[in-house]
């Protein structure tokens, strides 16, 4: 596979394409890390998990986002990075990236499974309830991408239900500002207005979603052969339960972030929190049964 280092000051989750759609551009303003030494990201957008060097039998592929991606800290102490040490018979392959929802792990999931290449033994996803909001684009996590925005416009794809209660996929939106609410206090209260309600209105929609987006992932896998094991990132999660009664694998890894496991100045999870949730996957995969010692499948 081919690679390429990258500044970390520099590094663009541009473009995913899918059947020619933007699925999502968002630029990084921010540095990866606490130094400007090199990130290693694949042509494919994907985070390293090590210098490859050989192929591995198994092969694990990791979803979800920032925390999964691993921002803010240096590639070898995320926690894919971590497991694919640990498991020398498997291959930790990390499509984790900021910003993404669940809609946007079951796309990056689906291309990845429309290739004729083998599909993954494994598929894990880190979770987090804030996702819920991404995955129904609510017009405020929008506008907050737009704000942060330095590299123009930046379109999310979102789902609904109908009317039927089925599931609606719907192509990438963006949020257009107001014009002149950056000069006008009263259009500047009146878009404040709209977006808070717009977004009441989406948040009906928030848990039914993305109930079906985990449901509809874990059919996916299932349809290719894979396995879907959720694991649960940050406490409380209210979609513990819907999971443990639909049959759907989890893990639960969740851990209060404290500001000893963030990285300072930032508030993203720092290489502490990354190596325990490394074990705690890991043990998790061993004592499930999905993986032995070394990372070959039981």
């Amino acid at each position: 596979m081919s690679s390429a280092t990258v500044r970390r000051s520099d590094i663009l989750l541009a473009g995913m394409l899918i059947a020619g759609t933007t699925l999502y551009l968002c630029g990084l303003p921010r540095n990866l890390g606490a130094s400007d030494e090199g990130a290693y990201l694949y042509e494919s957008k994907m985070r390293a998990t090590a210098i490859r060097e050989e192929e591995r039998p198994e092969h694990v592929v990791l979803l979800g986002d920032s925390f999964t991606f691993g921002w803010a800290v240096s590639d070898e102490d995320t926690y894919a990075w971590q497991l694919h040490e640990r498991f020398s018979n498997a291959e930790f392959s990390n499509h984790g990236a900021p910003g993404y929802g669940t809609y946007q792990s079951l796309l990056v999931l689906e291309n990845l499974l429309s290739t004729p290449a083998a599909p993954p033994r494994l598929v894990i996803y880190g979770f987090a309830d804030w996702q819920a909001a991404r995955n129904v684009g609510l017009p405020s996590w929008l506008r907050i991408l737009a704000l942060a925005s330095r590299r123009g416009p930046v379109y999310v794809p979102y789902c609904t239900l109908g009317t039927d209660g089925t599931l609606r996929r719907h192509p990438p939106e963006r949020y257009w500002p107001w014009p002149f609410g950056g000069h006008s206090f009263l259009i500047a209260a009146l878009e404040d207005s709209y977006v808070s309600y717009a977004s009441r209105l989406r948040m009906a929609d928030e848990q039914p979603v993305t109930e079906q987006l985990l449901r509809e992932m874990n059919d996916v896998a299932q349809r290719h052969a894979s396995e879907l094991v959720v694991v649960l990132l940050v406490p409380n999660s209210q979609y513990a339960n819907y999971l443990a009664t639909h049959g759907i694998r989890l893990i639960d890894c969740a851990r209060e972030l404290t500001p000893a496991l963030k990285v300072a100045g930032e508030g993203h999870p720092n290489g502490a929190m990354h190596a325990f949730w490394s074990r705690c996957i890991g043990d998790a995969l061993v004592h499930e049964g999905f993986l032995d010692g070394r990372g070959a499948a039981h």
